[in-house]
């Protein structure tokens, strides 16, 4: 399924007209590009928070000017929100466009930025952006360089209006409803929210605006309102032993548990409720009908009644590494192929031991339960430095409408993992607290709520906490000019090979070695005619097919700057393959899939450690 028609795709192309133009200051210029650059990084929630960035931003000569006008009319677009960012430079900035539109940017050192416009009832775009799913284009900035025409054309978005009912036919108020677009996440295709989440209104109206033309599916939900959440998290999930002072004791004046369960719909008697529902009216997303939208195209009359399903009941204890029942924490229930957090956690009213839970309410499909426990003074996720290893766990779980009682749940304090930066023969960058080492998860259940996540390093030493499962490790905020070179334990190379950690355990002696030697990739397209584009994506990926995995370090896309020419920056060293397209849809270089189908097409080449090579390609049709 193509998320956007040819034809819309043309009419978007049509309508986000940017343009540049600028004097060229004296004095040598940095290489322009379009690539990624180094870095990477992602995976669980964050454990440790890094230390505050309290050096002055730099500044420079450069200047950035433009206007954002209306794509269908060319009026202004007034008060829009522009931000200005760079991996470069690492101070984002952020202006609001005036009466006639305008924006600038001043005292901008050198460096490669990315322009993204927003304002409510338009699409958000990036300079450079001419399809939706698309990058944008980086803007190369030099020394005193002044461009005085950055332009953005911004399209007005999609709306789908409609009404949800029950199963009555009667209006539903307080539903969520979304619009649901397939796109890449990871190197896989996957249902992702888009535009606006709506809530239906006491005659069940629902309005979703800020869509990108493409396809959708349409979804409805319901939950309970927010203040029902707040209370429960409020007296915690997993409750502890009776009469414990505290939070959750008497003395904190918490409300009561009966009191807490029905504000949470937990109730006995509530055996059915609405499943998720998609358009037309039905509970399976094979028998959904897609909803394809228009640039700036209002469609109306997407209503339809939620589907009944039995709900279950999810029961039992929380035990800790030790065999001790989890003092106090909050179980979270999320869809097992991806998406957010979706269900509330209720204590069960007739238990008040220590480590007993309920979740009602649940509808059936497969998910995956999240353990997070309360951390001293309430701080939830992660102690910070020098705190206490706490602990979590993920179950996979399967629902078919009965009820699972006496499931019991054992939480890991997960791995903690010791290192330090190395840089070879060479002198380390002066700012070390800037590089961020990330642990990076791999399994297909998601990173452990808590577990790994960021750390800075502290005169290059670092320490992750709660790691579990197959775990990659990235840098990002590297000093320009420093790439990941390598990733060792105890001597072994682990760069590209996901290690699989175990609770409990403390691992030392990861060594991660940066190197101011990365490869670039420097080049132009030209088209049949052999004359020269500016608009295209470049995807350069290791003619060995082992690396086309996700977070690889050995795939790359890109665009090209304002002056048409691309570059890529850091693939470590070996053999390539590199095709010039017309439209890449981001994130979908990942996909093994579409890196065979270009294979055929491509022009190979060698990289050898520091190694900058030129690369003119011809557009692939």
């Amino acid at each position: 399924m193509q998320s956007v028609p040819g034809a819309l795709s043309a009419i978007f192309v049509g309508l986000t007209i940017v343009t540049m133009a600028g004097q060229q200051p004296q004095g040598p210029q940095p290489p322009a590009g379009g690539g990624r650059g180094f870095g990477g990084g992602g995976g669980g929630g964050q454990f440790q928070f890094p230390p505050r960035d309290t050096q002055p931003a730099p500044t420079g000569t450069g200047r950035i000017r433009g206007r954002v006008i209306s794509a269908d009319s060319g009026a202004a677009v007034r008060r829009a929100q522009v931000r200005l960012a760079s991996q470069d430079v690492r101070n984002a900035k952020t202006a609001t466009t005036d009466t006639e539109g305008r924006f600038e940017f001043s005292e901008l050192p050198a460096g490669r930025y990315t322009l993204t416009v927003s304002k409510a009832g338009y699409l958000t775009l990036q300079y450079g952006q001419r399809r939706p799913l698309e990058p944008g284009k980086p803007i190369e900035l030099s020394n005193g360089q002044a461009l005085d025409r950055t332009d953005v054309a911004l399209p007005r978005g999609g709306v789908v209006t409609g009404r949800i009912m029950d199963e009555y036919g009667e209006p539903l108020a307080d539903a969520t409803v979304q619009a649901l677009r397939y796109q890449y996440v990871g190197g896989q295709r996957q249902l992702a929210p888009s535009g606006r989440t709506a809530q239906t209104d006491d005659i069940g109206q629902f309005r979703i605006f800020g869509l990108s033309p493409g396809d959708y599916y349409i979804s409805a939900t319901t939950r309970t309102s927010m203040a029902a959440i707040q209370a429960a998290a409020a007296a915690v999930a997993v409750a502890p032993p009776p009469g414990a002072a505290g939070p959750f004791g008497p003395a904190a004046g918490a409300p009561g548990l009966q009191a807490v369960r029905e504000a949470m719909g937990g109730g006995d008697d509530e055996r059915t409720g609405y499943a998720p529902t998609y358009y037309p009216g039905t509970p399976t997303l094979s028998d959904a009908q897609r909803v394809t939208v228009g640039i700036g195209e209002e469609v109306p009359g997407m209503g339809f009644s939620m589907t009944v399903a039995k709900l279950a009941r999810i029961s039992g204890t929380v035990m800790d590494s030790q065999g001790q029942a989890l003092a106090r924490g909050m179980i979270a229930i999320r869809p097992a192929r991806g998406g957010p957090m979706s269900l509330r956690g209720g204590p069960n009213a007739s238990t008040v031991n220590g480590g007993v839970f309920t979740i009602n309410g649940v509808a059936p499909g497969d998910y995956v339960l999240q353990v997070r426990p309360g951390g001293p003074g309430g701080r939830g996720f992660g102690g910070g430095p020098g705190g206490p290893d706490l602990e979590f766990a993920n179950v996979p779980l399967s629902v078919n409408g009965g009820d699972i009682d006496g499931l019991v749940i054992a939480t890991s304090k997960g791995a903690t993992v010791k290192g330090r930066l190395t840089f070879g023969s060479n002198q380390p960058p002066g700012d070390l607290s800037r590089i961020a080492v990330s642990a990076v998860s791999t399994s297909d259940q998601g990173a452990i709520p808590g577990g790994g996540g960021t750390s800075r390093s502290v005169n290059g030493i670092f320490e992750l906490r709660g790691l579990t499962g197959p775990t990659l490790f990235r840098v990002a905020g590297a000093p320009s000019g420093w790439t990941l070179k390598a990733v060792r334990l105890d001597g072994a190379d682990i760069t590209d090979t996901p290690h699989e950690f175990k609770g409990g355990e403390t691992v030392a002696g990861l060594d991660i070695e940066l190197t101011n030697k990365p490869t670039r990739i420097n080049g132009t397209v030209t088209d049949n005619r052999k004359q020269a584009i500016k608009d295209y994506a470049v995807v350069v990926f290791s003619d060995e097919s082992d690396h086309w995995i996700p977070q690889s370090r050995f795939v790359r896309a890109g665009r090209p700057d304002q002056d048409g020419r691309f570059q890529i920056i850091g693939l470590p060293p070996g053999g390539y393959l590199a095709v010039a397209l017309e439209y890449l849809e981001q994130g979908s270089e990942m996909d093994p899939n579409l890196l065979e189908q270009l294979k055929p097409k491509a022009t190979s080449l060698s990289l050898d450690e520091g190694e900058t090579h030129q690369l003119d390609l011809k557009l692939s049709l």
